[in-house]
Protein backbone atom coordinates (compact mmCIF):
# COMPACT_ATOMS: atom_id res chain seq x y z
CA UNK A 1 0.00 0.00 0.00
CA UNK A 2 3.01 2.50 0.69
CA UNK A 3 4.45 1.16 -2.54
CA UNK A 4 1.28 2.18 -4.48
CA UNK A 5 0.62 5.46 -2.72
CA UNK A 6 4.21 6.59 -3.50
CA UNK A 7 4.12 5.47 -6.90
CA UNK A 8 1.11 7.67 -7.13
CA UNK A 9 2.88 11.14 -6.09
CA UNK A 10 5.76 10.40 -7.78
CA UNK A 11 3.34 10.79 -11.49
CA UNK A 12 2.03 13.81 -9.76
CA UNK A 13 5.10 14.88 -9.81
CA UNK A 14 6.74 14.27 -13.31
CA UNK A 15 2.98 15.89 -14.97
CA UNK A 16 3.24 19.44 -12.67
CA UNK A 17 6.63 19.66 -13.69
CA UNK A 18 6.30 19.33 -17.75
CA UNK A 19 6.15 22.41 -19.52
CA UNK A 20 2.37 23.18 -21.50
CA UNK A 21 2.68 24.15 -24.53
CA UNK A 22 2.60 27.36 -26.13
CA UNK A 23 0.66 28.37 -28.73
CA UNK A 24 2.50 31.34 -30.21
CA UNK A 25 5.71 28.93 -30.06
CA UNK A 26 5.93 27.89 -33.36
CA UNK A 27 7.94 24.90 -32.37
CA UNK A 28 5.21 23.21 -31.03
CA UNK A 29 2.68 24.74 -33.56
CA UNK A 30 0.59 21.97 -34.23
CA UNK A 31 0.20 21.01 -38.32
CA UNK A 32 -2.39 19.03 -40.12
CA UNK A 33 -0.87 17.00 -43.37
CA UNK A 34 -2.76 18.45 -46.40
CA UNK A 35 -5.19 16.28 -48.42
CA UNK A 36 -4.56 15.56 -51.73
CA UNK A 37 -6.43 18.07 -54.26
CA UNK A 38 -6.91 16.82 -57.61
CA UNK A 39 -7.63 20.02 -58.84
CA UNK A 40 -5.39 22.39 -59.36
CA UNK A 41 -5.73 25.82 -57.53
CA UNK A 42 -4.69 27.66 -60.84
CA UNK A 43 -6.68 27.56 -63.80
CA UNK A 44 -4.03 26.14 -66.71
CA UNK A 45 -3.94 28.22 -70.03
CA UNK A 46 -6.64 26.17 -72.45
CA UNK A 47 -4.42 24.68 -75.73
CA UNK A 48 -6.02 25.75 -78.69
CA UNK A 49 -5.41 23.54 -81.86
CA UNK A 50 -6.65 24.20 -85.16
CA UNK A 51 -8.93 21.98 -86.75
CA UNK A 52 -6.75 19.79 -89.65
CA UNK A 53 -6.99 20.93 -92.83
CA UNK A 54 -9.70 18.78 -94.64
CA UNK A 55 -7.41 16.87 -97.20
CA UNK A 56 -10.83 16.23 -99.65
CA UNK A 57 -12.66 18.95 -101.44
CA UNK A 58 -15.13 19.28 -104.57
CA UNK A 59 -13.32 20.59 -107.05
CA UNK A 60 -16.46 22.78 -108.57
CA UNK A 61 -17.02 24.68 -105.32
CA UNK A 62 -13.70 23.70 -103.14
CA UNK A 63 -16.05 22.36 -100.12
CA UNK A 64 -14.52 20.01 -97.81
CA UNK A 65 -15.13 16.57 -98.03
CA UNK A 66 -14.76 13.48 -95.81
CA UNK A 67 -14.42 11.28 -99.08
CA UNK A 68 -12.65 12.34 -102.31
CA UNK A 69 -14.90 12.92 -105.42
CA UNK A 70 -14.34 9.87 -107.87
CA UNK A 71 -16.82 10.33 -110.37
CA UNK A 72 -16.92 12.84 -113.21
CA UNK A 73 -19.18 15.36 -112.89
CA UNK A 74 -22.73 15.97 -115.16
CA UNK A 75 -23.62 18.81 -117.26
CA UNK A 76 -27.53 19.39 -118.06
CA UNK A 77 -28.70 22.24 -120.52
CA UNK A 78 -31.50 23.83 -118.95
CA UNK A 79 -34.62 25.96 -119.99
CA UNK A 80 -35.05 29.43 -118.93
CA UNK A 81 -37.08 31.18 -121.27
CA UNK A 82 -40.51 32.76 -118.83
CA UNK A 83 -42.81 30.30 -119.38
CA UNK A 84 -40.74 27.31 -118.77
CA UNK A 85 -40.66 28.55 -114.92
CA UNK A 86 -39.56 27.63 -112.46
CA UNK A 87 -36.64 25.36 -112.35
CA UNK A 88 -35.68 22.22 -110.86
CA UNK A 89 -32.48 20.76 -108.63
CA UNK A 90 -30.63 24.25 -110.05
CA UNK A 91 -29.98 24.57 -105.98
CA UNK A 92 -27.84 21.05 -105.94
CA UNK A 93 -25.55 22.72 -109.07
CA UNK A 94 -22.28 23.51 -108.25
CA UNK A 95 -21.71 25.35 -111.19
CA UNK A 96 -24.38 27.76 -112.89
CA UNK A 97 -23.27 29.25 -116.39
CA UNK A 98 -26.25 31.49 -118.24
CA UNK A 99 -25.64 32.61 -122.33
CA UNK A 100 -27.98 33.49 -124.92
CA UNK A 101 -29.72 31.32 -127.19
CA UNK A 102 -31.11 31.38 -130.32
CA UNK A 103 -30.81 35.23 -132.40
CA UNK A 104 -28.52 38.54 -131.13
CA UNK A 105 -31.11 40.72 -129.51
CA UNK A 106 -30.40 38.67 -125.95
CA UNK A 107 -34.53 38.16 -125.05
CA UNK A 108 -33.67 34.44 -124.06
CA UNK A 109 -31.10 32.50 -122.12
CA UNK A 110 -30.45 29.04 -121.47
CA UNK A 111 -28.56 27.75 -118.34
CA UNK A 112 -26.11 24.75 -118.21
CA UNK A 113 -26.28 23.49 -114.65
CA UNK A 114 -22.78 21.37 -113.24
CA UNK A 115 -23.26 18.75 -110.76
CA UNK A 116 -20.59 16.47 -109.06
CA UNK A 117 -23.38 14.74 -107.26
CA UNK A 118 -26.15 14.40 -109.98
CA UNK A 119 -27.13 10.78 -108.07
CA UNK A 120 -28.69 13.01 -105.54
CA UNK A 121 -30.92 15.15 -107.34
CA UNK A 122 -34.13 13.49 -107.77
CA UNK A 123 -35.49 15.98 -110.87
CA UNK A 124 -33.80 18.11 -113.17
CA UNK A 125 -35.05 20.28 -115.71
CA UNK A 126 -36.96 21.40 -117.59
CA UNK A 127 -34.21 20.14 -120.16
CA UNK A 128 -33.30 21.74 -123.23
CA UNK A 129 -31.68 21.00 -126.38
CA UNK A 130 -27.66 21.18 -127.32
CA UNK A 131 -25.66 24.41 -128.82
CA UNK A 132 -21.95 23.88 -129.91
CA UNK A 133 -20.89 26.32 -126.51
CA UNK A 134 -22.26 24.41 -124.42
CA UNK A 135 -20.99 21.43 -125.39
CA UNK A 136 -17.49 23.44 -124.95
CA UNK A 137 -18.23 24.43 -121.71
CA UNK A 138 -19.00 20.49 -120.74
CA UNK A 139 -15.63 20.00 -122.21
CA UNK A 140 -13.93 22.28 -119.88
CA UNK A 141 -14.78 20.09 -117.22
CA UNK A 142 -14.83 16.65 -119.07
CA UNK A 143 -18.09 16.23 -117.77
CA UNK A 144 -21.13 14.23 -119.20
CA UNK A 145 -23.27 15.99 -120.72
CA UNK A 146 -27.61 15.78 -120.86
CA UNK A 147 -29.54 17.37 -123.03
CA UNK A 148 -32.54 16.76 -125.67
CA UNK A 149 -31.27 16.86 -129.14
CA UNK A 150 -29.54 20.58 -130.69
CA UNK A 151 -28.81 22.43 -133.28
CA UNK A 152 -27.47 21.22 -136.72
CA UNK A 153 -23.94 22.76 -135.89
CA UNK A 154 -24.13 21.47 -131.74
CA UNK A 155 -25.28 18.13 -133.52
CA UNK A 156 -22.52 17.52 -135.98
CA UNK A 157 -20.05 18.60 -132.84
CA UNK A 158 -21.47 15.59 -130.97
CA UNK A 159 -21.54 12.97 -133.43
CA UNK A 160 -17.28 13.44 -133.03
CA UNK A 161 -17.53 11.77 -129.69
CA UNK A 162 -15.65 14.84 -128.16
CA UNK A 163 -17.78 14.26 -124.92
CA UNK A 164 -19.94 11.41 -123.38
CA UNK A 165 -23.47 12.69 -124.01
CA UNK A 166 -26.71 11.78 -122.86
CA UNK A 167 -29.48 12.99 -125.29
CA UNK A 168 -33.39 12.26 -124.40
CA UNK A 169 -33.90 11.91 -128.29
CA UNK A 170 -32.65 8.48 -128.17
CA UNK A 171 -32.91 7.61 -124.86
CA UNK A 172 -35.21 5.10 -123.19
CA UNK A 173 -38.75 6.97 -121.82
CA UNK A 174 -37.24 5.68 -118.28
CA UNK A 175 -34.43 8.05 -118.33
CA UNK A 176 -36.02 11.39 -119.93
CA UNK A 177 -39.75 11.92 -119.08
CA UNK A 178 -42.37 14.09 -119.44
CA UNK A 179 -44.07 16.10 -116.28
CA UNK A 180 -47.77 15.27 -116.49
CA UNK A 181 -48.17 18.15 -113.82
CA UNK A 182 -47.04 20.73 -116.03
CA UNK A 183 -48.85 18.90 -119.45
CA UNK A 184 -52.11 19.35 -117.33
CA UNK A 185 -51.69 22.57 -116.40
CA UNK A 186 -51.01 23.97 -119.95
CA UNK A 187 -46.77 24.37 -120.41
CA UNK A 188 -45.86 23.95 -123.42
CA UNK A 189 -44.79 20.55 -124.90
CA UNK A 190 -40.77 21.55 -124.62
CA UNK A 191 -41.06 22.84 -121.31
CA UNK A 192 -42.29 19.32 -119.66
CA UNK A 193 -39.04 17.26 -120.12
CA UNK A 194 -37.22 16.33 -117.04
CA UNK A 195 -34.84 13.42 -115.80
CA UNK A 196 -33.82 12.39 -112.36
CA UNK A 197 -29.64 12.31 -111.39
CA UNK A 198 -29.91 8.48 -110.61
CA UNK A 199 -31.59 7.76 -114.06
CA UNK A 200 -29.17 9.72 -115.75
CA UNK A 201 -26.26 7.75 -114.31
CA UNK A 202 -27.57 4.62 -114.59
CA UNK A 203 -28.11 5.31 -119.03
CA UNK A 204 -24.41 6.58 -118.98
CA UNK A 205 -23.27 3.27 -117.07
CA UNK A 206 -25.52 1.40 -119.97
CA UNK A 207 -24.11 3.29 -122.64
CA UNK A 208 -20.53 2.29 -121.47
CA UNK A 209 -19.23 5.36 -120.77
CA UNK A 210 -16.27 5.88 -118.17
CA UNK A 211 -17.38 7.29 -114.95
CA UNK A 212 -14.30 7.72 -112.86
CA UNK A 213 -12.87 11.28 -112.19
CA UNK A 214 -9.34 11.73 -114.37
CA UNK A 215 -6.43 12.59 -111.93
CA UNK A 216 -5.13 15.07 -111.62
CA UNK A 217 -8.21 16.47 -112.53
CA UNK A 218 -7.89 20.33 -113.24
CA UNK A 219 -11.17 22.88 -114.09
CA UNK A 220 -9.21 26.17 -113.47
CA UNK A 221 -10.56 26.57 -110.03
CA UNK A 222 -9.08 28.42 -107.16
CA UNK A 223 -10.83 28.94 -103.94
CA UNK A 224 -9.58 30.62 -100.52
CA UNK A 225 -12.28 32.00 -98.19
CA UNK A 226 -9.47 33.83 -96.53
CA UNK A 227 -8.56 36.01 -99.37
CA UNK A 228 -9.59 39.68 -99.84
CA UNK A 229 -10.82 41.13 -102.88
CA UNK A 230 -10.08 44.47 -102.97
CA UNK A 231 -12.34 45.80 -105.52
CA UNK A 232 -15.71 48.48 -105.85
CA UNK A 233 -18.82 47.75 -103.50
CA UNK A 234 -20.95 45.63 -105.33
CA UNK A 235 -24.16 44.65 -103.51
CA UNK A 236 -26.33 44.82 -106.59
CA UNK A 237 -25.63 43.70 -109.46
CA UNK A 238 -27.48 43.61 -113.20
CA UNK A 239 -26.44 41.43 -115.46
CA UNK A 240 -27.93 42.30 -119.09
CA UNK A 241 -27.81 40.37 -122.28
CA UNK A 242 -26.77 42.30 -125.21
CA UNK A 243 -29.48 45.12 -124.53
CA UNK A 244 -31.26 46.91 -121.53
CA UNK A 245 -34.64 45.35 -122.77
CA UNK A 246 -33.10 41.77 -123.11
CA UNK A 247 -32.82 39.41 -120.01
CA UNK A 248 -31.88 40.26 -116.91
CA UNK A 249 -30.15 38.40 -113.94
CA UNK A 250 -30.20 40.31 -111.30
CA UNK A 251 -27.98 39.70 -108.03
CA UNK A 252 -28.67 41.13 -104.53
CA UNK A 253 -25.69 40.59 -101.56
CA UNK A 254 -26.54 39.48 -98.44
CA UNK A 255 -23.75 40.72 -96.17
CA UNK A 256 -25.06 38.04 -92.84
CA UNK A 257 -25.09 34.86 -95.45
CA UNK A 258 -21.85 36.00 -97.79
CA UNK A 259 -24.25 35.20 -100.50
CA UNK A 260 -25.86 36.73 -103.87
CA UNK A 261 -29.30 35.69 -104.46
CA UNK A 262 -30.60 36.43 -108.11
CA UNK A 263 -33.70 37.95 -109.56
CA UNK A 264 -34.31 36.67 -113.22
CA UNK A 265 -35.88 39.82 -115.15
CA UNK A 266 -37.84 38.39 -118.81
CA UNK A 267 -38.66 40.47 -121.60
CA UNK A 268 -37.24 44.06 -119.43
CA UNK A 269 -40.24 43.48 -117.49
CA UNK A 270 -40.83 40.22 -115.93
CA UNK A 271 -39.28 39.66 -112.32
CA UNK A 272 -38.70 36.39 -111.11
CA UNK A 273 -37.05 35.08 -108.20
CA UNK A 274 -34.61 32.33 -108.51
CA UNK A 275 -35.91 29.35 -106.99
CA UNK A 276 -35.61 25.65 -106.72
CA UNK A 277 -38.67 24.07 -106.93
CA UNK A 278 -37.59 20.81 -105.89
CA UNK A 279 -36.99 22.99 -102.55
CA UNK A 280 -39.00 26.17 -103.13
CA UNK A 281 -35.91 27.93 -102.03
CA UNK A 282 -34.10 30.80 -103.42
CA UNK A 283 -30.61 29.75 -104.88
CA UNK A 284 -27.80 31.32 -103.41
CA UNK A 285 -24.55 32.00 -104.95
CA UNK A 286 -20.88 32.53 -102.93
CA UNK A 287 -19.66 33.78 -106.28
CA UNK A 288 -20.55 35.73 -109.75
CA UNK A 289 -18.88 36.00 -112.61
CA UNK A 290 -19.70 37.67 -115.88
CA UNK A 291 -17.80 36.59 -119.04
CA UNK A 292 -17.39 38.81 -122.41
CA UNK A 293 -17.48 36.58 -125.40
CA UNK A 294 -18.29 37.26 -128.82
CA UNK A 295 -21.46 35.73 -130.19
CA UNK A 296 -22.38 35.70 -134.43
CA UNK A 297 -25.04 34.16 -136.11
CA UNK A 298 -24.59 30.50 -137.30
CA UNK A 299 -25.38 29.81 -141.63
CA UNK A 300 -29.29 29.30 -140.52
CA UNK A 301 -29.60 32.95 -139.30
CA UNK A 302 -30.94 31.94 -136.41
CA UNK A 303 -28.50 29.57 -134.22
CA UNK A 304 -25.91 31.73 -132.57
CA UNK A 305 -21.97 31.10 -132.24
CA UNK A 306 -20.23 32.08 -128.96
CA UNK A 307 -16.65 32.09 -129.19
CA UNK A 308 -15.21 30.51 -126.05
CA UNK A 309 -11.34 30.00 -126.76
CA UNK A 310 -9.04 32.88 -126.88
CA UNK A 311 -9.27 35.57 -123.94
CA UNK A 312 -11.69 38.16 -123.05
CA UNK A 313 -12.46 40.23 -120.31
CA UNK A 314 -15.23 40.26 -117.69
CA UNK A 315 -16.15 40.67 -113.44
CA UNK A 316 -16.03 38.81 -110.59
CA UNK A 317 -17.90 39.45 -107.50
CA UNK A 318 -17.58 37.61 -104.04
CA UNK A 319 -17.99 39.40 -100.17
CA UNK A 320 -20.30 42.71 -101.85
CA UNK A 321 -17.09 43.51 -103.64
CA UNK A 322 -16.67 43.64 -107.42
CA UNK A 323 -12.89 43.75 -109.86
CA UNK A 324 -12.81 43.57 -113.40
CA UNK A 325 -10.74 39.95 -114.50
CA UNK A 326 -9.46 38.51 -117.66
CA UNK A 327 -10.19 34.86 -118.93
CA UNK A 328 -8.09 32.59 -120.83
CA UNK A 329 -8.66 29.01 -122.37
CA UNK A 330 -6.15 27.78 -124.90
CA UNK A 331 -8.35 25.08 -126.76
CA UNK A 332 -12.13 23.08 -126.30
CA UNK A 333 -10.75 20.95 -124.24
CA UNK A 334 -8.78 23.10 -122.06
CA UNK A 335 -10.50 24.50 -118.34
CA UNK A 336 -11.02 27.92 -118.39
CA UNK A 337 -8.04 30.31 -116.22
CA UNK A 338 -9.47 33.45 -114.61
CA UNK A 339 -6.88 36.41 -113.76
CA UNK A 340 -7.08 40.07 -111.61
CA UNK A 341 -5.86 42.81 -113.65
CA UNK A 342 -2.91 42.36 -112.21
CA UNK A 343 -1.75 38.47 -113.17
CA UNK A 344 -2.96 36.88 -109.81
CA UNK A 345 -5.25 34.05 -109.94
CA UNK A 346 -8.85 34.99 -108.97
CA UNK A 347 -9.78 33.43 -105.86
CA UNK A 348 -13.04 32.17 -105.76
CA UNK A 349 -14.93 31.83 -101.96
CA UNK A 350 -15.74 28.30 -101.42
CA UNK A 351 -19.40 27.31 -102.55
CA UNK A 352 -22.03 27.81 -105.66
CA UNK A 353 -20.42 30.18 -108.34
CA UNK A 354 -23.09 32.10 -111.38
CA UNK A 355 -21.29 32.37 -114.52
CA UNK A 356 -22.76 34.48 -117.06
CA UNK A 357 -21.65 34.66 -120.94
CA UNK A 358 -22.66 38.13 -122.58
CA UNK A 359 -21.41 40.16 -125.44
CA UNK A 360 -18.91 42.79 -124.64
CA UNK A 361 -21.40 45.32 -125.23
CA UNK A 362 -23.99 44.57 -123.16
CA UNK A 363 -24.91 46.74 -120.24
CA UNK A 364 -23.80 46.34 -116.78
CA UNK A 365 -24.17 47.84 -113.69
CA UNK A 366 -23.72 47.44 -109.99
CA UNK A 367 -23.65 49.45 -106.76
Amino acid sequence: MKRIVALLLAVMLLTACAKTPDPTDPSTETTTAPTENTTEATTQPTETTQAPEAQYHNPLTGEPLDAPIMERPYAVVMNNIYDAQPMHGVGQADIFYEYMVDGLSGGITRCLALFTDVGQVEKIGSIRSARTYNVSIARSYQALFAHAGGSAMASNVLKTGVVNDLDASSAPSSVFYRDQERLSSGYALEHTLFASGEKLKEYAQQLGYHAALPQPYDVGLTFDDDAELKGDRAYEITVRFRSSNGKGSIFTYDAQKGTYTMVQVFYGQHQRDFIDANTDEQVEFRNVMVLHATSTLDSDGYHIYTQLTGEGTGYFARDGKLVSIRWERATEDDPFSYYLEDGTPVSLGVGRTYIGIVPPDSPFQYQ
